[in-house]
Protein backbone atom coordinates (compact mmCIF):
# COMPACT_ATOMS: atom_id res chain seq x y z
CA UNK A 1 0.00 0.00 0.00
CA UNK A 2 1.57 3.02 -0.76
CA UNK A 3 -0.07 7.26 0.11
CA UNK A 4 0.30 9.05 -3.18
CA UNK A 5 -2.82 11.07 -4.94
CA UNK A 6 -3.04 11.28 -8.52
CA UNK A 7 -1.01 13.33 -10.51
CA UNK A 8 2.36 12.68 -7.73
CA UNK A 9 4.39 10.27 -7.72
CA UNK A 10 3.92 6.86 -5.86
CA UNK A 11 5.68 7.36 -2.61
CA UNK A 12 7.33 4.34 -0.51
CA UNK A 13 5.49 1.70 0.59
CA UNK A 14 4.37 2.56 4.28
CA UNK A 15 3.80 -1.05 5.33
CA UNK A 16 5.42 -1.96 8.45
CA UNK A 17 2.53 -3.77 10.09
CA UNK A 18 -0.32 -5.74 8.62
CA UNK A 19 -2.62 -2.82 7.74
CA UNK A 20 -0.15 -0.11 7.22
CA UNK A 21 0.63 2.90 9.89
CA UNK A 22 -3.26 3.37 10.01
CA UNK A 23 -3.68 0.80 12.95
CA UNK A 24 -2.31 3.32 15.02
CA UNK A 25 -2.89 6.25 13.95
CA UNK A 26 -6.29 6.10 13.58
CA UNK A 27 -7.36 5.69 17.22
CA UNK A 28 -4.99 8.16 18.58
CA UNK A 29 -6.25 10.91 15.91
CA UNK A 30 -9.73 9.71 17.24
CA UNK A 31 -9.22 9.91 20.42
CA UNK A 32 -7.05 13.09 20.52
CA UNK A 33 -7.44 15.47 22.77
CA UNK A 34 -7.45 13.39 26.11
CA UNK A 35 -10.65 14.07 27.97
CA UNK A 36 -10.59 17.00 30.18
CA UNK A 37 -7.30 18.11 27.81
CA UNK A 38 -6.61 21.91 28.82
CA UNK A 39 -8.49 24.86 27.81
CA UNK A 40 -6.37 26.79 24.98
CA UNK A 41 -4.43 23.41 23.95
CA UNK A 42 -5.08 24.86 20.29
CA UNK A 43 -3.42 28.23 21.38
CA UNK A 44 -0.81 26.53 23.15
CA UNK A 45 -0.29 23.94 19.79
CA UNK A 46 -0.02 26.48 17.72
CA UNK A 47 2.61 28.41 19.50
CA UNK A 48 4.40 25.46 19.58
CA UNK A 49 4.25 25.00 16.39
CA UNK A 50 5.43 28.27 15.09
CA UNK A 51 8.52 27.61 17.39
CA UNK A 52 9.52 24.76 15.26
CA UNK A 53 8.51 25.82 11.82
CA UNK A 54 11.63 26.41 10.23
CA UNK A 55 13.85 25.51 13.16
CA UNK A 56 13.68 28.80 14.25
CA UNK A 57 13.34 28.14 18.28
CA UNK A 58 16.78 25.33 17.36
CA UNK A 59 18.43 28.03 15.63
CA UNK A 60 17.74 30.52 18.68
CA UNK A 61 18.99 28.00 21.58
CA UNK A 62 21.92 27.51 19.23
CA UNK A 63 22.85 30.94 19.08
CA UNK A 64 22.45 31.21 22.70
CA UNK A 65 25.07 28.34 23.69
CA UNK A 66 27.21 30.87 22.03
CA UNK A 67 26.78 33.77 24.89
CA UNK A 68 29.80 33.94 26.97
CA UNK A 69 28.52 30.70 28.88
CA UNK A 70 31.11 28.49 27.69
CA UNK A 71 28.56 26.10 26.01
CA UNK A 72 29.69 25.97 22.48
CA UNK A 73 32.60 27.01 20.52
CA UNK A 74 32.16 28.91 17.38
CA UNK A 75 33.00 25.82 15.35
CA UNK A 76 30.85 23.72 17.04
CA UNK A 77 28.20 26.54 16.44
CA UNK A 78 29.13 26.31 13.11
CA UNK A 79 29.09 22.40 12.70
CA UNK A 80 25.60 22.14 14.01
CA UNK A 81 23.87 25.06 12.38
CA UNK A 82 24.90 23.62 9.24
CA UNK A 83 24.13 19.93 10.07
CA UNK A 84 20.62 21.36 11.03
CA UNK A 85 20.30 22.91 7.55
CA UNK A 86 20.91 20.03 5.65
CA UNK A 87 18.49 17.96 8.25
CA UNK A 88 15.86 19.86 7.43
CA UNK A 89 16.58 19.88 3.77
CA UNK A 90 17.32 16.21 3.49
CA UNK A 91 14.00 15.72 5.36
CA UNK A 92 11.70 18.41 3.29
CA UNK A 93 13.20 17.36 -0.55
CA UNK A 94 14.26 14.20 -0.14
CA UNK A 95 12.60 12.10 2.60
CA UNK A 96 9.43 13.51 2.39
CA UNK A 97 9.06 13.52 -1.76
CA UNK A 98 10.30 9.80 -1.09
CA UNK A 99 7.24 8.67 1.21
CA UNK A 100 4.81 11.17 -0.11
CA UNK A 101 2.07 10.39 2.56
CA UNK A 102 -0.98 12.31 2.44
CA UNK A 103 -1.80 14.90 5.43
CA UNK A 104 -4.34 13.80 7.35
CA UNK A 105 -7.01 16.71 5.90
CA UNK A 106 -6.63 14.76 2.44
CA UNK A 107 -8.32 12.21 4.21
CA UNK A 108 -10.74 14.00 5.86
CA UNK A 109 -9.63 15.25 9.00
CA UNK A 110 -10.28 18.74 9.66
CA UNK A 111 -7.09 20.65 11.00
CA UNK A 112 -7.58 22.36 14.08
CA UNK A 113 -5.97 25.71 13.08
CA UNK A 114 -6.70 27.54 9.25
CA UNK A 115 -2.99 26.97 8.20
CA UNK A 116 -2.91 23.71 6.15
CA UNK A 117 0.47 22.52 5.00
CA UNK A 118 0.27 21.32 1.28
CA UNK A 119 3.72 19.18 1.94
CA UNK A 120 3.68 15.22 2.39
CA UNK A 121 2.99 14.35 5.78
CA UNK A 122 5.71 11.84 6.66
CA UNK A 123 7.83 12.09 8.76
CA UNK A 124 6.97 15.56 10.37
CA UNK A 125 10.15 17.97 9.33
CA UNK A 126 8.94 19.99 13.03
CA UNK A 127 9.48 16.32 14.91
CA UNK A 128 12.62 15.33 12.71
CA UNK A 129 14.71 19.04 13.83
CA UNK A 130 13.15 19.01 16.77
CA UNK A 131 14.85 15.34 17.82
CA UNK A 132 17.85 16.14 16.21
CA UNK A 133 18.50 19.71 17.84
CA UNK A 134 17.24 17.33 20.75
CA UNK A 135 20.50 14.97 20.83
CA UNK A 136 23.24 17.16 18.96
CA UNK A 137 22.76 20.16 20.25
CA UNK A 138 21.72 18.74 23.66
CA UNK A 139 24.34 16.61 24.49
CA UNK A 140 27.04 19.48 23.80
CA UNK A 141 25.52 21.76 25.61
CA UNK A 142 23.76 19.93 28.74
CA UNK A 143 20.59 21.16 28.01
CA UNK A 144 19.63 17.51 27.19
CA UNK A 145 16.45 16.69 28.79
CA UNK A 146 14.88 20.21 28.43
CA UNK A 147 15.44 19.90 24.77
CA UNK A 148 14.08 16.60 24.44
CA UNK A 149 10.75 17.76 26.69
CA UNK A 150 10.34 20.37 23.75
CA UNK A 151 10.81 18.38 21.03
CA UNK A 152 8.11 15.58 22.59
CA UNK A 153 5.87 19.45 22.80
CA UNK A 154 6.23 20.05 19.37
CA UNK A 155 5.71 16.89 18.07
CA UNK A 156 2.65 16.68 20.40
CA UNK A 157 0.89 19.99 19.22
CA UNK A 158 1.46 18.80 15.53
CA UNK A 159 -0.45 15.73 16.28
CA UNK A 160 -3.15 18.09 18.13
CA UNK A 161 -3.72 20.28 15.52
CA UNK A 162 -4.06 17.17 13.09
CA UNK A 163 -1.68 18.47 10.32
CA UNK A 164 0.38 14.82 11.06
CA UNK A 165 -0.88 11.61 11.80
CA UNK A 166 0.96 10.55 15.15
CA UNK A 167 3.22 7.88 13.25
CA UNK A 168 4.58 11.03 11.27
CA UNK A 169 5.32 12.48 14.50
CA UNK A 170 7.03 9.13 15.25
CA UNK A 171 8.92 8.94 12.05
CA UNK A 172 10.24 12.35 12.33
CA UNK A 173 11.62 11.95 16.17
CA UNK A 174 13.67 8.77 15.43
CA UNK A 175 15.00 10.16 11.83
CA UNK A 176 15.84 12.94 13.94
CA UNK A 177 17.69 11.18 16.50
CA UNK A 178 19.34 8.89 14.40
CA UNK A 179 20.80 12.26 12.65
CA UNK A 180 21.88 13.94 15.41
CA UNK A 181 23.36 10.29 16.79
CA UNK A 182 25.23 10.13 13.32
CA UNK A 183 26.82 13.92 13.99
CA UNK A 184 27.92 13.76 17.12
CA UNK A 185 29.89 9.93 16.27
CA UNK A 186 31.22 11.83 12.98
CA UNK A 187 32.12 15.46 13.71
CA UNK A 188 32.23 15.46 17.24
Amino acid sequence: MTNSTPGQPLGLPLVVVPGGPQVFDTPVMRSWPLPGAVKGMDWLSVGLSWCGELSAVWVTILLAALLPIDRLTGRETVILGGALAVEWLVTNKLVKRLIHRDRPSASGVAPRWSRRPHSPSMPSSHASSAAFSAVAIGSLTGWLIPMALLAWAIGCARMHLRVHYPTDVVAGWVWGAVCGGLLLLVAF
